[in-house]
């Protein structure tokens, strides 16, 4: 017997990932713990998205960030639509000088599509939103949240119209603030 009727067979074999566990009050709302949950959920997140996939994050963690799954997944995103954009927030600028990102390398490559910038030194989001928390967001409907950035510990739901409303929101202020990184920013010439 399937101990959470709204989930398929073939949903209950991406739980078998170590950690990632189905809620047990939501049936789209997957609980993660794991390092390599969030890459897995996160290439999904992005490999599923037709037109908005929005970042944010202290500092584009390699291990996440730098994953060839999600690398892959997010490269793939870009080239799907014309239309697609693709825009990422970082907090703090620092971790990306003089580091070859292969996020930002791809950014570098598809720069039509894909948007990189950071909040100043001297903004202070908290005064604003309380942003110890990353997530990602795809279209309308898709989140993925780490609680901390320190720790891979979070959840992602494919079908969460209203926390995504709210993380679009909060975004697009923050997006706002936001300025291009002067040191990744490629010269054309």
């Amino acid at each position: 017997m399937n101990p959470n009727p709204g989930v398929s067979e073939q949903e209950k074999e991406q739980y078998e990932l170590k950690g990632a566990a189905p809620a047990e009050s939501t049936p789209s709302l997957i609980m993660l713990s794991e390092i390599d949950a969030f890459i897995a959920f996160g290439a999904q997140l992005a490999q599923t998205t037709r037109h908005e996939l929005r970042i944010y994050s202290n500092h584009l963690d390699p291990a996440f960030y730098a994953a060839p799954i999600f690398l892959d997944a997010c490269s793939s995103c870009a080239r799907a639509s014309a239309r697609v954009n693709i825009q990422i927030l970082i907090r703090h600028a620092a971790s990306l000088q003089g580091n070859d990102h292969p996020l930002v390398r791809l950014q570098q490559r598809l720069s039509d599509k894909i948007k990189i910038r950071a909040l100043p030194l001297d903004f202070d989001p908290e005064n604003i939103f309380k942003l110890e928390r990353e997530f990602m967001l795809g279209d309308t409907d898709k989140v993925l949240l780490q609680h901390d950035h320190h720790i891979f510990d979070g959840f992602v739901n494919l079908d969460d119209r209203p926390t995504v409303k709210n993380l679009q929101h909060r975004f697009a202020s923050l997006w706002n603030h936001g300025e291009p990184i002067a040191s990744i920013q490629r010269l054309g010439i």
